[in-house]
């Protein structure tokens, strides 16, 4: 009996292209002043202190799904 050949991952293509640091940090910056008021005084003072875009984008995201305001 043939053997079916094994079952590959679809390859997703990214939505978007990925942004740099800098893209990234200025996108951050911008998505603040509609961000509920602790999460933004939290990036606004990540992006400050010089923390890394995408672990703080990570951040917002995760934050932002706990609270119900993305679906998850």
């Amino acid at each position: 009996m043939p053997r079916k050949p094994p079952r590959r991952e679809p390859v997703r293509a990214a939505a978007f292209p990925p942004l740099s640091d800098e893209e990234l940090a200025d996108f951050l910056r911008d998505l603040a002043g509609n961000l509920p008021a602790d999460l933004a005084e939290t990036v606004t003072a990540a992006l400050e202190r010089g923390d890394d875009p995408a672990g703080l984008a990570r951040v917002v995201r995760d934050e932002l799904r706990a609270r119900g305001h993305i679906p998850g």
